[in-house]
């Protein structure tokens, strides 16, 4: 077996040089395509936050709006038990009249309530 000549080795090592520069760009592509996935998955991620800080809000007005809506509902329950014995006596006096007074009752009415 013949030892490489110079020229031998020389071209070996232009082949060699040539497959590391090949490899280097196909790492440095590789890397740009990498950063750009990083960059796309990071903006995914901050449209995600926006996203669940705008859902938190949404829950936190519906959940105010619940509060404010019980509240309203308990209010209209007191009105509705306070006022019902007032209710029961006009129906009872009515039941009593007969039916010519209630035209007089309406006529006397102060306001569409009573």
């Amino acid at each position: 077996m013949e030892a490489p000549t110079p020229a031998d080795r020389t071209a070996l090592v232009a082949r060699r040089m040539e497959a590391l520069r090949q490899e280097a760009d196909a790492l440095v592509s590789e890397g740009r395509t990498l950063m750009a996935e990083l960059r796309r998955l990071e903006i995914e991620r901050d449209t995600r936050a926006e996203e669940l800080r705008a859902a938190d809000a949404a829950v936190l007005e519906a959940e105010q709006a619940e509060q404010a809506s019980a509240e309203r509902l308990l209010r209209l329950e007191q009105t509705r038990v306070e006022q019902t014995p007032d209710l029961e006596a006009r129906l009872v006096d009515l039941y009593k009249r007969g039916t010519r007074s209630r035209l007089r009752l309406l006529v006397d009415a102060r306001t569409v309530q009573d």
